[in-house]
């Protein structure tokens, strides 16, 4: 099953939207979120706190049996394995094109060296400033292409369904 295929699965057989959910969560995080996105929000799921969004999604999935929850489970872990998956795949993708950057700048900084500025400038330059603009330049793109919000979610519903299944035992 491919994966749109597997998240068509969920949504129909769980009702678990992962657009909608990572949404929700995104609100309750006060993680920032476009107009578009908070205009999917009703107010019946603009959560405030933790504990009220643990019951939302305790509410929607204590009337499943033991076997159901099973499968909601095994369905989550699996969408975590793909989520922690690509987050490792741009995580690696970011650091080579920042290297590739990185190289290309000292580069041209060393082909452009003159002796008459002070050595303090260029020690400035190549020992505070390129590093401390390369990490917050991979950071912003990390946080842009990385899956740690959706990582997040799929672990805190895992544990939430985890103690649900644990309470029917």
């Amino acid at each position: 099953m491919n994966k749109k295929n597997l998240k068509i699965y969920i949504i129909n057989t769980f009702n678990f939207d992962m657009r909608k959910e990572k949404v929700i969560y995104l609100y309750l995080c006060k993680s920032k979120i476009s107009k578009k996105q908070r205009k999917q929000l009703t107010p019946d799921v603009e959560f405030e706190n933790y504990e009220s969004w643990k019951k939302y999604i305790v509410k929607r999935y204590e009337a499943y049996n033991q076997i159901g929850l099973t499968e909601f489970l095994r369905m989550l872990n699996l969408l975590l394995r793909q989520s922690k998956k690509a987050d490792s795949f741009n995580q690696n993708i970011c650091i080579a094109y920042m290297s590739t950057f990185l190289s290309f700048l000292v580069t041209q900084l060393g082909n452009n060296y003159d002796p008459n500025v002070h050595i303090v400038a260029v020690l400035l330059v190549y020992l505070f400033l390129i590093p401390a603009s390369t990490a917050y330049i991979i950071s912003k793109l990390y946080d842009s292409y990385g899956n740690g919000d959706e990582v997040s979610l799929l672990q805190d519903v895992r544990e939430i369904i985890n103690e649900i299944t644990e309470q029917k035992e």
